[in-house]
């Protein structure tokens, strides 16, 4: 009897394991490297080893595993034995049954009632051919057979990618995503609606796969397959981001590696991994994961440590009263502006720069999609706010937990968790990325704020909002909000058009094979980017194919949201561009005893708002952590006269006695509030005068 199929994981594709036995991993694209081995008992033990079959002995294949790149290799023989030895079992005993008892789907005779007399009377009757309908079934047979296996039915046929039919509505497409933002003051979920040139943020992916499949079907059946893409000029030196298709290797190893079913057809499915190169980056929407975990600790403030003097874990009177001083020392460039770096601590034990601990524990921001573990979420509460979730735990959102809490029993089980997924938004976002909608307002900002929920209504202390930021304040709890977009300033064709003009050496205004410069557009020849081999290669050639490699960054929409690492430097943040500047320095005393909240003229770590960011971006993956960078998001153009925006060098939309560069009387007679500052409205009726 043939040994049943059993599943064989390989580690590439360990979500997607081969369920066929054989002799190489079907989907591990280093194929070509695998070894055999076999089960082999080592004299003197009763253990059985794995121990590679010499080139000698290939013919003799007991146990197919997969190849030593892959961290898993199931011993196949021995459960085989097993499985088997258990199938035969079972049949035999279902055979016995049906022997003894009869087959089950035959229609049990009605109990005869009749009296004894009766049966003497009817022995002839029941002699008499029966004309029942179950008279034609055939009797068990005496002789028991080995049953045979029943054939293994053929997997179901995946659905064919097929080029979208005109005049076919497209399915509706989800506009927003959830968070769930585990703070200190008590869970929260955010909603966000997306969009990116005017649509759904999903549309543009889903547009990117229709016109890559229709490149792809090269012979315009209306089916792609797998053999059309890498044979296709469109796809061969990765004008999209994807990899070389240069060599027969790389055109076999890309069909082993994402063919992931094997059909050799194209499915949609498989298109993402292949335009990404299997980076796990190809969703319309991703939730990164942050860089500190939990809510982080208040103790580890590097503005706290640089102003706790006396290092008592708290800030005195005369503490608070230096604060501006003492954060003046740490400006090592004399921009008068400090960021979070001019915080880093240097460990001298540690032998380098730090910039700050890291809080360990389950992530803090956890994206509410279709795949959301609930054990997970269940873990991360239970870790960050103690096990029992009562009510105090939602002091921001009290709403939110009596929603869950369906048995009115006051604590928030792992099943009542599942009530997030359609609970309302404590925080409802709008974000447009891109170009705008026809007939958009251009005067609303990009990111705006919708709704926020009652309790944090009442409870909400601040609201600044600008065109690609928002920041909510509350008496705990800041949230910073940012939008950040790549590509909304990338213009490919000017682009194009700069290196077009760099290399045009006969300035004919375009480029001919003998001024192609090498790797212009990456690994790319002059044949593939002439596309219609006239051999003149012109700016707008140049800049399809810049968008082209772009296309799925273009296409996703990037999140993270993470607690911020000093919550105290949040809070001299007033106006949450990431620095704090020559004016928020300046304020520093008066915010930090704003903060005291008992009014005891003391500072403790217990009064400290916690802080936490979010930002929603689009733009290069290459970039990393620096597309998150939010000093770098916040900083906007100084309004003013020309004279005001060329002295203000910090561009932090104040002019300080340093950067002004005229007299000290002239600043004095212009500081017309006289808080050592110029602003734009008090030098706005001056204008252009100003020389």
């Amino acid at each position: 009897m043939p040994p049943i199929p059993l599943a064989v994981a390989c580690c590439q594709h360990f979500s997607l394991p081969c369920f066929r036995l054989r002799r190489t991993c079907s989907t591990c694209s280093f194929w070509q490297r695998c070894l055999d081995f076999q089960v082999r008992k080592k004299p003197g033990r009763s253990g059985s080893i794995l121990r590679k079959q010499s080139a000698g002995n290939r013919n003799n294949r007991r146990v197919p595993m997969c190849c030593g790149r892959c961290s898993i290799a199931l011993n196949l023989h021995s459960i085989t034995k097993r499985v088997v030895f258990m199938q035969r079992a079972c049949l035999w005993f279902i055979a016995s049954s049906i022997l003894l008892t009869g087959c089950w789907s035959t229609t049990p005779h009605a109990p005869d009632t009749s009296t004894s007399e009766a049966e003497d009377g009817s022995a002839v009757d029941r002699q008499q051919p029966d004309t029942s309908p179950d008279a034609n079934r055939e009797a068990p047979s005496d002789v028991a057979h080995e049953p045979s296996l029943a054939p293994v039915q053929p997997e179901a046929e995946p659905l064919l990618v097929e080029l979208p039919s005109p005049g076919v509505p497209p399915e509706p497409v989800r506009q927003s995503v959830r968070l769930l933002l585990l703070t200190s003051e008590g869970p929260l979920v955010v909603a966000a609606t997306l969009s990116i040139d005017g649509r759904p943020y999903k549309t543009a992916m889903q547009k990117l796969l229709d016109q890559f499949i229709e490149l792809a079907d090269s012979n315009a059946d209306g089916v792609a397959h797998w053999d059309e893409v890498v044979e296709s000029p469109h796809f061969r030196y990765g004008q999209f981001g994807n990899e070389l298709l240069n060599r027969y290797t790389e055109k076999q190893q890309a069909k082993r590696k994402y063919d992931t079913n094997v059909n050799g057809r194209l499915d949609r499915s498989e298109v993402p991994a292949f335009l990404t190169q299997n980076n796990g980056q190809s969703q319309a929407f991703q939730l990164r994961r942050s860089r500190t975990r939990g809510v982080g600790s208040k103790s580890r403030s590097g503005v706290m440590r640089l102003l706790d003097h006396d290092e008592d874990g708290r800030l005195g009177e005369d503490e608070i009263a230096n604060a501006a001083v003492r954060l003046r020392s740490r400006d090592a460039d004399a921009d008068e502006i400090l960021t979070p770096d001019d915080f880093v601590v240097t460990n001298v034990n540690r032998g380098g720069m730090q910039r700050g601990e890291r809080s360990f524990g389950p992530d803090s921001s956890i994206l509410l999609d279709d795949a959301v573990d609930w054990q997970l979420v269940s873990y991360a509460m239970d870790v960050i706010y103690g096990g029992d979730l009562s009510v105090d735990k939602f002091r921001l959102a009290p709403e939110l937990h009596t929603l869950l809490d369906l048995d009115a029993d006051g604590l928030i089980s792992e099943q009542e968790l599942k009530g997030l997924e359609s609970a309302a938004a404590n925080v409802h976002l709008h974000l447009e990325f891109g170009q705008l909608a026809s007939g958009e307002n251009e005067a609303l900002p990009r990111l705006r704020l919708v709704k926020l929920s009652t309790s944090l209504q009442q409870q909400t202390l601040d609201v600044v909002e600008a065109d690609q930021q928002l920041t909510l304040r509350w008496n705990r709890l800041q949230m910073g909000i940012y939008l950040s977009d790549d590509f909304g300033v990338i213009d490919f064709q000017r682009q194009a058009q700069m290196q077009v003009n760099q290399a045009d050496a006969n300035g004919n205004g375009y480029l001919e094979a003998s001024e192609f410069p090498e790797n212009l557009v990456g690994q790319a020849p002059f044949e593939a980017l002439d596309r219609d081999g006239d051999g003149r290669l012109y700016a707008k050639d140049l800049a399809e194919v810049l968008s082209q490699r772009q296309a799925i960054p273009r296409s996703q929409i990037v999140a993270r949201a993470e607690g911020h690492a000093d919550g105290l430097f949040s809070a001299l943040d007033t106006n949450s561009d990431g620095r704090v500047a020559a004016r928020e320095i300046a304020n520093a005393p008066s915010r930090l005893h704003a903060l005291d909240r008992n009014q005891d003229k003391v500072l403790s770590t217990r009064e400290f708002p916690y802080a936490i960011e979010i930002v929603f971006t689009r733009g290069d993956a290459a970039r990393g952590d620096a597309l998150f960078d939010v000093a770098n998001l916040a900083v906007t153009e100084t309004p003013g006269p020309r004279w005001f925006r060329r002295m203000d060098a910090n561009a932090d939309g104040d002019l300080s006695a340093a950067e002004f560069l005229g007299t000290a009387q002239q600043f004095r007679d212009l500081d017309a509030n006289a808080d050592g500052f110029l602003t734009p409205g008090e030098v706005q009726a001056l204008g252009s005068s100003v020389k």
